[in-house]
């Protein structure tokens, strides 16, 4: 509706060659550190078609290793406590500045990246890891201390019960 041909949609990650890629998902814009939307990503509605969670390809404008999400918003919050709570997940995210944290970004899964942990070291010397409790998450934990503490961040792993994640956390209360 608003001129964008075919191939520039598909060209910036939108659309393939099953139509729209995000069709009943929930969209998440996916901004870099200055709020330039760069991407979105889309998680599975309930009942909805895999993979729980797809993002936007990288090409020239998204690369999903050098995003943070919510970066942007946090940015004071960080600066001020010094510190960042990095979580998986967009909805970690917002549940957690819903209830008045407002220090928390996510890795866009797993995994952090080089890029992003020196992205984070620009605005605070502590991050706090709160990976979900998973065989995934903790392996993460171990990948992103490493990288964390090779850049000269203090890192601290947030323990979370057994099948709770950040979001779970954060609908019983900032506490």
């Amino acid at each position: 509706a608003r001129g964008f041909t075919a191939a520039e949609l598909n060209a910036a990650g939108l659309t393939g060659r099953g139509g729209d890629r995000f069709r009943e998902r929930v969209i998440f814009p996916l901004a870099d550190a200055r709020g330039r939307v760069r991407g979105f990503g889309a998680r599975q509605m309930p009942g909805g078609r895999p993979p729980k969670y797809l993002n936007t390809s990288d090409g020239p404008v998204f690369t999903k290793s050098e995003i943070i999400y919510g970066l942007d918003h946090a940015r004071r919050a960080i600066a001020a406590a010094g510190e960042a709570i990095v979580v998986e997940g967009y909805t970690d995210v917002l549940m957690l500045h819903q209830t008045g944290v407002e220090r928390v970004v996510a890795s866009m899964g797993t995994a952090l990246t080089e890029r992003q942990v020196a992205e984070l070291r620009r605005v605070c010397s502590t991050v706090r890891l709160a990976f979900d409790a998973d065989a995934a998450g903790q392996e993460a934990s171990l990948r992103g201390m490493e990288l964390a503490q090779r850049a000269g961040l203090r890192v601290l792993v947030v323990s979370l019960p057994a099948g709770q994640d950040p979001a779970d956390l954060a609908a019983e209360g900032p506490e």
